[in-house]
């Protein structure tokens, strides 16, 4: 697999991307940076790490929320790194946390106008509920309305050069398409945010795409929830004339820890289970990627980003699944 998936982008690479998605993360006093903490960033002292959402993407928006006392947004960052899945770091947290999370990279963290719970609430229609939750995806009309509410004019409230470059609108579409007339170009377009459940990748992701990629080969039959003896049960199964030529598991994020060891995800190990049990290649596709499984590997083959995917993309896709 190409490497370079999971490799860290630079600060200026992860500025320069436009955010598919923008996300409010926790923390408290005990995350808070200190003053100590915030000259190293500034000095470009950092590898920053924070608990997040598994659907975040390269170059996505983050904005910092500080519990009680504060009750404020009071920094912002872009993500660098895909997420990694790792339950043995202990999160930095003034209550016990469970330490089951996905961990994302960022830039150094700059700090912004302070936007208090109540704007924050009011930018998202009143319902904002924080407890529990250890992030929040936010649609690019919420974030157009921080910004507008970090830059008002106000002499303590505008925005720094950094932070400007930063704080841009994601491009990422919240309305969901209907996935049964959705094309290639709608589909790229959909934000990872509002695909919550694996049932919400299948028939939003998943499905789409697999009626694409019949589109470019017709022999392909695609059948779902197909019992393999003494296998379990694959999401999809794919057959020419009968015969299986590929299966499919969908997940909302692939579960990846920080040391890309394949062999130890949950849901490689599953999906090669099936494909061990018919001797036919597979893929593992979550709200953002497109994982290509040979027979046999230790890893994916290769990775198609849903936001980047081309029709060249589609067809080695379809070329794939024909076995």
């Amino acid at each position: 697999m190409d490497s370079s998936h999971y490799e860290e982008l630079s600060y200026s690479d992860a500025i320069d991307i436009s955010p598919v998605n923008a996300w409010l993360l926790m923390g408290d006093d005990a995350s808070y940076p200190t003053s100590s903490d915030i000259s190293k960033m500034k000095s470009g002292d950092w590898a920053l790490e924070w608990t997040g959402p598994s659907q975040a993407q390269r170059g996505d928006l983050l904005f910092f929320y500080f519990m009680s006392p504060m009750k404020e947004i009071r920094f912002v960052a872009r993500v660098t790194g895909n997420p990694m899945y790792d339950a043995d770091v202990a999160v930095n947290a003034n209550k016990e946390i469970s330490k089951h999370q996905w961990w994302i990279a960022h830039t150094p963290m700059l700090e912004v106008p302070p936007v208090t719970f109540k704007e924050l609430n009011e930018e998202m229609g009143g319902n904002l509920i924080l407890k529990g939750k250890p992030s929040h995806y936010l649609s690019p009309k919420v974030v157009l309305g921080l910004l507008g509410r970090m830059s008002s004019g106000d002499s303590s409230r505008t925005l720094g050069a950094d932070a400007s470059k930063v704080l841009q609108v994601p491009v990422g579409d919240p309305a969901l398409p209907n996935p049964d007339e959705v094309d290639l170009l709608g589909w790229r377009k959909m934000s990872d945010g509002p695909l919550k459940l694996e049932a919400q990748v299948e028939e939003y992701v998943v499905n789409p795409l697999l009626r694409m990629v019949t589109a470019c080969r017709s022999d392909l039959t695609v059948d779902r929830q197909q019992k393999i003896a003494g296998a379990g049960v694959p999401d999809y199964t794919i057959s020419v004339a009968g015969e299986a030529t590929c299966v499919v598991e969908a997940k909302t994020s692939i579960k990846v820890g920080r040391d890309t060891d394949w062999s130890e995800s949950p849901d490689f190990q599953q999906v090669q289970k099936y494909m061990k049990a018919l001797q036919v290649p597979g893929m593992l596709i979550d709200s953002k990627n497109i994982f290509l499984v040979e027979i046999g590997a230790a890893a994916p083959s290769r990775v198609v980003n849903r936001i980047s995917a081309t029709s060249a993309d589609v067809e080695a896709i379809a070329a794939h699944v024909a076995g």
